[in-house]
């Protein structure tokens, strides 16, 4: 006797880096920790792709979640000096989403930046913060990794 099996295979999909339907701009973040350096950094697009502005920066002997966490930070506080009005950041990391959204217990240990990060989100502005998958974030991948190797703790460039 013979039973028919029925294979669902998954059905590829695109991953990568898509412009943003609204107008604003895009800021996407990342961390990167080697040895006893972590570095962070991220870029700034508008919602068609165009280049705004990079960043990346170090810390000694941090964390993967707290370097996420300065990335979060710098960029959105970047964002806010360049005046932009409406703000889309997106990150890798799930948990630093997650206790920014939902908030940490005031005795966590990275309550202070989670906060800080918390109130830049609700100053007057229209700022938003969500995950995204690895592969879309490549750009802010090699620019905290370029933020390892980075000679001063926080470095801003005009064009890729």
């Amino acid at each position: 006797m013979f039973h028919t099996v029925s294979l669902r295979l998954p059905v590829p999909r695109w991953v990568g880096w898509s412009p943003h339907t609204e107008d604003c701009a895009i800021l996407n973040t990342d961390g990167s920790v080697a040895e006893a350096k972590a570095g962070f950094g991220g870029v700034i697009r508008l919602h068609d792709g165009s280049w705004v502005q990079g960043f990346c920066g170090n810390l000694d002997g941090a964390e993967i979640i707290e370097v996420e966490l300065v990335g979060i930070f710098q960029g959105l506080r970047l964002c806010h000096r360049l005046e932009l009005a409406k703000v889309h950041c997106q990150t890798d990391s799930l948990t630093a989403v997650k206790w920014i959204q939902e908030g940490v217990s005031p005795c966590h240990r990275f309550a202070n930046l989670v906060t800080q990060i918390w109130e830049l989100l609700s100053l007057p502005w229209n700022a938003s913060i969500t995950h995204v998958l690895r592969e879309c974030n490549r750009c802010a991948d090699f620019c905290a990794k370029m933020g390892l190797l980075c000679l001063d703790r926080f470095k801003t460039f005009s064009s890729p």
